[in-house]
């Protein structure tokens, strides 16, 4: 699998160890807002935020399943919500 984030160079293949330190990123003021975890085959999970509001995506390219996730503490997204601002674009 091949890991992508915000600021970085890809690493690919990526190990558990690299995930979860690329991961530790996102927090704080790196300036780390997106990541992605992508597959061979196409498969996805995304991660984006910015301050308080967040995104998180999977879509498995085998199956055609195609989940997201949005929080935020003052704004409940409404159906057909397919943006969310993060760092210098939209997820």
């Amino acid at each position: 699998m091949k890991f992508d984030r915000e600021r970085a160079k890809p690493i690919d293949p990526v190990s558990e160890r690299q995930l979860l330190r690329g991961l530790g990123y996102m927090h704080g003021i790196s300036g780390c807002r997106i990541a992605i975890l992508s597959a061979d085959h196409g498969s996805y999970v995304q991660v984006g935020g910015s301050g308080m509001t967040c995104c998180l995506e999977w879509r498995n390219m085998k199956t055609g399943q195609h989940f997201r996730a949005f929080q935020h503490p003052a704004v409940v997204p409404w159906p057909g919500v397919t943006r969310l601002p993060v760092s210098d674009g939209e997820a």
